[in-house]
């Protein structure tokens, strides 16, 4: 028997997490396989993506990829899956509720649903009959506390297996001269283009949209704010790197950011949606904050020396979801 955890082959924090998950629980001396699901090429009954050759009558599947994945994030390295037998143990994100629901009728029996967000898990098929048996039928964890919460109003409930964020200690030492005042991230929250160009009167104001995970960082560094207009599906990775290189998030306070588990940040950094889509409020806001910047800069203090100590409490998560569901 072995873990085999779902991912697609794409360069996204979901992926990220999935690695870190495949990782850690091969860290902690179990067996675990990557299984990139959008990248197969051979169809069976009832799936529409092509991923799975056939099953033999052992109850094993053999898999072929039609190339090879492309993901390669520093650190996480992985084992890629070419079989599955149904005595293995299968996680699923959560976009990927319909291959779970598949697997489950295949007669996979040890299956996990791993709820990464809230909000981008597909919610209008939990209605559906089938998805609503399998997911009464499987483990399930949890990446952030407000995922967790909204799934025990479904009666779905399970262990919290978060995830971490990638920090590298040398940098803590390196110091920048903050010559950007704010970065965001375009296109996570759809229709804030003209409030940002509002702000582009008033303040310097870079997107990282497309940038690499090094330009990223880079900017972070060299930047006082990042504004996080989302709707934080999950607990967000970004806030965090920010955070990291000093540079404090202001976020929308909704979803995820509401719980002080998920976004522990002083409750003035986390703005309401009056306060950060109107433009006059915001920028009074941001004002204010740059006005005594070294005094909110260490108001962030304690959330920065919580992410640090992230993977060990994931290790700490890992092992008891592994407890359980061995």
């Amino acid at each position: 028997m072995k873990f085999i955890v779902f991912c697609p082959d794409a360069n996204t924090g979901g992926p990220f997490a999935l690695l870190q998950l495949a990782k850690a629980i091969n860290d902690l001396n179990y067996e675990c396989e990557v299984f990139f699901y959008n990248i197969g090429t051979v169809k069976i009954k009832k799936i529409k993506k092509n991923f799975i050759k056939n099953m033999t009558i052992d109850g094993s599947y053999t898999i072929k990829y039609k190339r090879k994945p492309r993901i390669n994030i520093p650190n996480l390295s992985y084992k890629v899956c070419k079989d599955i037998t149904v005595n293995d143990t299968l996680i699923f994100p959560e976009v990927a509720l319909d291959y779970s629901t598949t697997f489950y009728n295949l007669g996979f029996k040890k299956r996990v649903f791993w709820w990464l967000s809230w909000n981008n898990a597909p919610l209008g098929n939990l209605t559906k009959f089938n998805n609503i048996i399998n997911l009464k039928n499987c483990m399930h964890i949890f990446q952030s506390k407000y995922a967790q919460k909204e799934a025990a109003r479904l009666d779905f409930k399970g262990l919290m297996v978060s995830d971490y964020t990638i920090f590298d200690e040398t940098t803590d030492k390196t110091k920048s001269n903050k010559s950007n005042d704010i970065c965001f991230l375009e296109g996570k929250a759809p229709g804030t283009e003209l409030l940002v160009k509002e702000l582009r009167n008033y303040f310097s104001v870079i997107s990282i949209k497309k940038m690499s995970q090094a330009q990223v960082i880079k900017t972070l560094k060299n930047s006082k704010f990042f504004i996080d207009f989302g709707s934080h599906p999950g607990k967000d990775r970004i806030p965090r790197e920010a955070a990291l290189h000093n540079c404090i998030p202001l976020v929308h306070n909704v979803g995820a950011a509401k719980y002080f588990e998920d976004v522990a940040i002083p409750r003035s950094l986390k703005l309401d949606t009056n306060a950060i889509s109107d433009a006059k409020i915001l920028i009074k806001k941001i004002n204010s904050f740059a006005s005594n910047f070294d005094n909110t800069l260490q108001s962030i203090a304690p959330y920065k020396n919580k992410i640090k100590n992230e993977r060990d409490i994931f290790y700490e998560e890992v092992q008891n979801f592994l407890s359980e569901a061995k």
